[in-house]
């Protein structure tokens, strides 16, 4: 028989006023809110379109490291409106806002597949992604909601049901939830399809025309990370330093946008290295080369709405591989 599972409520570590302001920065109304799949959803998709995927801070603190505090993250993206973070700040602040709301909520870890083609997926990092599990009421139902992958993550919540598709950003995208046995595990579980807790989870992605088969995107499993904010803390600080050092030595940025107001295509404007992109479901176009910092930095408060100030500036002359020259 498979475990029950239950979620217990926690405090956020956010006041109703901040929860309240969080509310407003993303244009959510909290006029006659109740904690369900509905207003989950929604909520998701606002803080994908308001907050940017982002590492400005790797390349642009004193310290180049990323802070994702619940204080930094609070101030940063719904105080000052100055940008986004990555995947434990996004998440981060997600999980303690829906908390505030009401929201029976976790946070898990994972590993991101670094080749996902073609399939068997093997190449897997060490633990670095973090997610998050909602439990809704009436019947308990589980949803995985992730807000923080980048360019090919859900933009809507997904059933922790092992062959769960939902539609993706913009059709015909597609997310995949499956269970997974990592190639390399040594533990292996017998278990039944609605045995939430044991083995692994995979989420998968594919727009279908463009990229026909499924790839495998990250791994996880529902092992809590009880110490929060801590754990993604030391996440963050751990990805700033760690080789090989994905963000510290590469610029990332991506915004996601709706196309004609329609909450069922999302589209997404990225940069990396030096260009950006306009992706609509699985085709990306070339936007913009950059020349200069100086040039990076104005594309990314019109593109991004990421605002670096001057003083953030000249400490990039500290960070690692970052190419040209300010101006």
């Amino acid at each position: 028989m498979s475990p029950t599972i239950t979620i217990a409520p926690r405090a956020s570590l956010y006041s109703s006023a901040q929860v309240k302001a969080y509310a407003e920065r993303i244009g959510f109304d909290l006029l006659g809110f109740t904690p369900d799949l509905k207003n989950l959803s929604r909520i998701m998709l606002l803080h994908l379109i308001t907050f940017p995927f982002e590492n400005t801070v790797m390349h642009c603190s004193s310290n180049h490291i990323l802070d994702t505090s619940p204080e930094f993250l609070y101030e940063r993206m719904v105080v000052k409106k100055h940008g986004g973070s990555l995947c434990c700040g996004m998440n981060g602040l997600l999980l303690l806002m829906l908390r505030g709301l009401g929201y029976r909520a976790i946070v898990v870890s994972g590993r991101v597949n670094t080749s996902p083609y073609p399939e068997p997926a093997t190449n897997f990092l060490f633990i670095t992604h973090t997610a998050i599990i909602v439990q809704l009421d009436p019947d308990n139902s589980l949803y995985l909601v992730d807000v923080g992958f980048g360019g090919t993550g859900p933009v809507r919540p997904i059933p922790l049901i092992s062959g769960t598709i939902v539609p993706g950003g913009f059709p015909p995208e597609e997310n995949l939830l499956t269970r997974f046995v990592h190639p390399h595990a040594a533990l292996h579980h017998s278990y039944s399809e609605d045995d939430v807790v044991v083995g692994d989870w995979a989420v998968s992605y594919r727009s279908p025309g463009t990229q026909d088969d499924w790839a495998i995107q990250w791994i996880f499993n529902l092992v809590e990370l009880v110490n929060v904010p801590n754990d993604w803390i030391a996440y963050s600080q751990w990805l700033s330093v760690y080789p090989p050092k994905l963000f510290a030595e590469n610029f990332f940025a991506i915004k996601y946008f709706l196309i004609d107001g329609d909450e069922n295509k999302v589209g997404r404007v990225f940069m990396t290295g030096n260009k950006t992109y306009r992706k609509v479901g699985g085709r990306s176009v070339l936007q913009k080369e950059i020349r200069t910092e100086r040039e990076r930095f104005d594309i990314l408060k019109e593109d991004f709405g990421i605002i670096v100030s001057e003083e953030e500036i000249r400490n990039i002359r500290g960070a690692v591989a970052l190419p040209s020259t300010l101006v």
